[in-house]
This record gives structure tokens, C-alpha cells and sequence, in this order.
């Protein structure tokens, strides 16, 4: 089981990251209509000026020792009108916030030229937006928020020339694979995709929450040249229902990701990336 509580922290000069999302899941707010969003938006929009609408994310469900996230029961559209999820994107276009009626989320998300803000800037503006959006439930719905599930992710881009690797050499970028055969009959693997499950134990050392890591070779849009698509996600449930409680189980995301990242990613990929810490 990983512990996300040991010192000192990894930390990059120049991560291949190019996202970080905080979300919060929470029971569903039975009251919000499509309307609700429109009036939500004005709440936002001198910092947000662009509003999108997209499909609502599926409710996520998450056992972890024994504690289960409370359900968010059987969403029944079509009968209570649909609802959609809410983009708001700022000028610069790296930030956004998303909201449907049983999540939240702040990313950041790398614009040209932009360099990661780091995350007590994340967490600073998902707690300042979060804020405003707890302040409308509470006004203009006459509702509060039950917080169920946290979920911090990171999504790391590396290209296939960094270290010199070829897409199907992933054993360059990850320590956890090794393209070994039994006689030598196959060539190395043309493309690797990977799908990790890891248990999180808390301070006390029982289960806290889950990490999950995918990675799969990607094609760019811009220039067709293949690249390595690194997601790291964490999930945990919070301890309490506030913004503390929250806040709590991204600082504990964020850790598990970053210890992960510098676990499973190779000693010649941290010098790439300017490893900084005392290893």
C-alpha cells in the first residue's frame, strides 16, 4: 500500500506537466435546473468570460477499506430535465472552472507559453472559486454541499524524443515495465498502453483512497509526432464535510501523485526534467 507521508518531496524544474484538475464530487443538488447555470456564470464571469456547455460527467463510486462514497442514486434525466455541465474558461484559457450539479472542479491546464503555477496556486484558486459557488448553493438554492469524493489529477505529455525512446520503449520513461519475453521471439512492442491500480493509505496507516495511472502513446495534432500521455489520478474520501475536509484530501492526492511520478518514472527521465530534491 503506498504511504503518501515520507520526506522529502520529489520536485521537478521542469515537469512534462501539462494539467492538474481538483474535483470534488458531492450528493446531488436535486434543485439545480439548466437555468441555474446561466445565473451561476454571473457569479464568474469577470474572471471567466467563457461559458461552454458539455455532456455531465457519470457519478464515480469508490470503495476504499470498507468506506464507500455515498451513492448519488439513479439519475433519472429525462423526466427532471437535463442539466449540463458547465464550462468556464478564463482569458488566458489555462484556467477553468466546471460545475453540474454533483461535482466541482478548478484545472489548470497549460496555455502557449505558460508555466506551471505549481500547486498552492491550484489549491489557492479552487478554494477561492469553490467559495463562490458554496455561497450561490447556499443563496440561491437554499441547499448545502455533502461532499462524497476529492479527486486530484495530473496529466503529463512526454515526448517520444525526450530521452531518446521510441514509442514502444517504455521501459526508458517507466520503472514498472520491462518488455521481457521468454526466448527473445518478439521485437520490442511497436506501442505500450498501461493501466495501474494502487491502494493509499493515510497517516494512521489504513486504506485512504485508490491511485490510478494510465499511459498510452498519443498523436499530435500539430506536428503528427507521437507522445506519452502520463495520467495520474487520486481519489480519497473526505473526513469531513467542509472546506478543511476537502482541502485535506487534495494535499493528500497531490502528495501520493508526486511520490508516484518520481517512483515510476526513470532516474534518466528525472535528470531530463531537472530532479531538484535530494533523491
Amino acid at each position: 500500500m503506498l504511504d503518501a507521508h515520507m520526506t522529502p518531496l520529489p520536485d521537478f524544474e521542469r515537469p512534462p506537466l501539462v494539467e492538474v484538475a481538483l474535483s470534488v464530487q458531492f450528493n446531488r443538488l436535486e434543485s439545480m435546473r439548466a437555468v441555474d447555470l446561466g445565473l451561476l456564470w454571473a457569479a464568474f464571469r469577470d474572471r471567466y468570460p467563457h461559458c461552454e456547455e458539455m455532456p455531465p460527467l457519470e457519478p464515480i463510486i469508490e470503495s476504499f477499506g470498507g468506506r464507500v462514497n455515498q451513492s448519488p442514486g439513479i439519475q433519472v434525466e429525462v423526466l427532471r430535465g437535463f442539466v449540463p455541465r458547465l464550462w468556464l474558461v478564463d482569458e488566458s484559457g489555462s484556467g477553468l472552472v466546471q460545475v453540474q450539479p454533483d461535482r466541482f472542479a478548478y484545472n489548470w491546464r497549460a496555455a502557449a507559453g505558460d508555466v506551471y503555477p505549481r500547486y498552492s496556486q491550484v489549491r489557492e484558486r479552487f478554494q477561492r472559486e469553490f467559495d463562490v459557488f458554496r455561497t450561490f448553493v447556499a443563496t440561491h438554492l437554499k441547499a448545502a454541499i455533502e461532499p462524497n469524493l476529492c479527486e486530484v489529477a495530473y496529466v503529463n505529455i512526454i515526448p517520444s524524443g525526450d530521452g531518446e525512446y521510441a514509442a514502444g520503449e517504455l521501459d526508458k520513461v517507466l520503472t514498472c515495465f520491462a518488455p521481457r519475453t521468454s526466448d527473445g521471439y518478439l521485437a520490442a512492442p511497436a506501442s505500450v498502453s498501461l493501466d495501474l491500480r494502487y491502494p493509499v493509505a493515510g497517516a494512521a496507516g489504513a486504506p485512504a483512497g485508490s491511485l490510478q495511472v494510465s499511459a498510452k502513446p498519443v498523436v499530435s495534432h500539430a506536428d503528427g509526432q507521437s507522445r506519452l500521455m502520463l495520467d495520474l489520478v487520486a481519489r480519497s474520501l473526505p473526513a469531513t464535510g467542509d472546506v478543511e475536509g476537502i482541502l485535506a484530501c487534495f494535499d493528500l492526492g497531490r502528495e501520493t501523485i508526486v511520490r508516484a511520478f518520481a517512483s515510476l518514472t526513470t532516474p534518466e527521465m528525472h535528470d531530463l526534467w531537472g530532479r531538484r530534491d535530494n533523491q
